[in-house]
């Protein structure tokens, strides 16, 4: 049994044809898909020459190890242009879906809406897995505007895994995040995405923490900067 708990993002390590994935660790077993040279999946590390894998649609099969590349061990110069890419692009997904919708363009929001979903699934949520680790090596000040202004475009109100890594993020670079919060012209978005960080921070703390109701001193130092900023930033009427 493949543990969820224990698997790392990962993509092909060569460029070139898709590779498939085998329902046993060899390759005269089954096919049970395919994965191309973008596409992310998940690996469980290991030793063995097989790997079991699970991809984004949530298929389990093996994987040779030779063809896996973890994404967390890739360069901060690689990871970083990764990241930037996935989240330019879906803030620009996201803006069009917004703009087809304010429009009342049907035509327009059907296209948009499945291209900004397929992208969320396919790339946009895969790679938060190491959006916090990285920033908390980094601190990224661009990526974590990027990341910020996908917020308020994504068309997606209940959004756990981007919420977490934020929240995750938050704790090892609070200040970098108020200063992108703060940045934002838009009151209104600023007080969205502060939301959106408070509702991750306190997921974190429940889930990582186990703290159904966290009075850790970080938290709450945390929690009122967020705090601040919400009620700075209070939607217009």
């Amino acid at each position: 049994m493949i543990m969820a708990q224990n698997l790392k993002l990962a993509q092909l390590r060569n460029a070139g044809p898709v590779v498939n994935v085998y329902s046993t660790a060899n390759n005269t077993s089954q096919t049970v898909a395919t994965i191309k040279d973008d596409e992310f999946f998940y690996c469980e590390p290991g030793t063995a020459d097989w790997r079991h894998i699970r991809t984004i649609k949530s298929i389990l099969g093996y994987i040779h190890k030779s063809q896996i590349q973890l994404v967390e061990e890739l360069s901060i110069t690689t990871q970083q242009k990764m990241l930037l890419n996935i989240f330019t692009t879906h803030k620009k997904l996201g803006t069009d879906f917004n703009r087809a919708y304010e429009t009342r363009d049907s035509v327009g929001y059907f296209v948009t809406i499945n291209k900004l979903d397929e992208h969320r699934d396919r790339v946009y949520e895969p790679i938060l897995d190491i959006f916090s680790n990285y920033i908390c090596k980094t601190g990224d000040t661009l990526l974590i505007r990027k990341l910020v202004e996908t917020v308020p475009v994504d068309g997606i109100v209940e959004a756990e895994t981007r919420d977490l890594a934020m929240g995750e993020a938050f704790i090892c670079n609070s200040d970098l995040f108020i200063n992108a919060l703060n940045s934002m012209k838009n009151k209104d978005d600023r007080f969205y995405v502060s939301f959106h960080i408070q509702f991750g921070l306190l997921h974190y703390y429940q889930i990582k923490e186990k703290q159904l109701r966290p009075k850790d001193p970080v938290y709450l130092k945390l929690n009122e900067k967020l705090n601040a900023v919400r009620k700075d930033s209070m939607p217009s009427k």
